[in-house]
């Protein structure tokens, strides 16, 4: 389930569902590599890598795009 909370705008939330593109492209890493493997890929030219979320309790099986 995704759900949109209020401070995300309407522009953002449709980059995740860009037939363009077959949506947008998330994975997960442990917290403490995150901003590690962020920086090795704009510096293997990915310039817009970015860490954009993190993983939190008491919302199994929904991710929250705020």
């Amino acid at each position: 389930q995704v759900v949109k909370e209020k401070t995300c705008p309407d522009w953002l939330f449709d980059l995740l569902f860009d037939p363009q593109t077959a949506g947008g492209l998330f994975f997960s890493v442990p917290g403490d590599k995150a901003q590690n493997l962020a920086e090795k890929m704009r510096g293997a030219g990915i310039a817009d890598a970015a860490v954009v979320g993190e993983v939190v309790p008491n919302h199994p099986g929904t991710i929250l795009v705020y």
